[in-house]
């Protein structure tokens, strides 16, 4: 198991032969805080077509739920020592500490899903889905969700408009949001989040699923 580390971060990936060996694949989905790749995310898993394809897997987290939040089957709060039970037991595909806080992914629910017939989508931070690229590069298309220009002062004012966020926070998460985009270079595809224009970058996020765009070693491709 590989530690790596992102500003005050850390990330987790472990490579298991099962997981490499399964059918199926992972959509791994990364952009900067205010780029609205969550909204997008959700926006294409409603299309039938696409609920037949790929599923969203439960993410194990330490965090509690923050009010006006109900634990769904996308996040499952759970105690810290039992977190790090499954950590130290190999029960986990992935996981990150972020803000004080431990989130995951298990191999039991990563296989469930490729035996199911599924493909899997995550949401990740950009460095931790290169990480996962690099473990597993024949069984990942990678895709990246940004602003549109001039990024930095729309990422700002998405997030000051969001209303959840100190002023220390959005200095934190656009310090990251550099780093991120620096990185977009080595995604697969970059898929522009233009103002008003939700339901054009959701039909782009489903052609890509539906598409298949190539993996590792292919030139990467940009909708504007």
């Amino acid at each position: 198991m590989r530690v790596t580390r992102f500003g005050s971060n850390q990330f987790n990936v472990g490579y298991y032969p099962q997981i490499a060996q399964a059918k199926g694949r992972f959509i791994l989905v990364s952009g900067p805080s205010g780029a609205g790749k969550g909204t997008v995310i959700q926006g294409a898993l409603l299309d039938p077509q696409i609920q037949s394809k790929i599923t969203q897997i439960p993410s194990v987290m330490t965090r509690s739920l923050r009010p006006g939040e109900q634990a769904d089957a996308s996040r499952i709060p759970i105690s810290r020592q039992a977190f790090l039970q499954k950590m130290q037991n190999g029960k986990l595909f992935q996981w990150a500490f972020y803000n004080n806080e431990y989130y995951g992914t298990t191999v039991k629910d990563v296989l469930k899903a490729f035996q199911s017939g599924l493909d899997v989508i995550l949401e990740l931070a950009a460095p931790d889905a290169l990480k996962i690229h690099k473990a597993y590069p024949n069984k990942t298309t990678t895709i990246f969700i940004s602003p549109p220009p001039p990024e930095m002062v729309t990422l700002r004012k998405r997030l000051i408009q969001r209303g959840t966020d100190t002023k220390a926070s959005i200095r934190t998460r656009l310090r990251k949001a550099k780093d991120e985009l620096a990185l977009r270079p080595q995604f697969h595809k970059n898929i522009v989040n233009h103002e008003n224009q939700l339901p054009q970058t959701i039909d782009a996020l489903k052609a890509a699923i539906l598409n298949k765009i190539p993996f590792a070693g292919r030139k990467r491709r940009e909708i504007a």
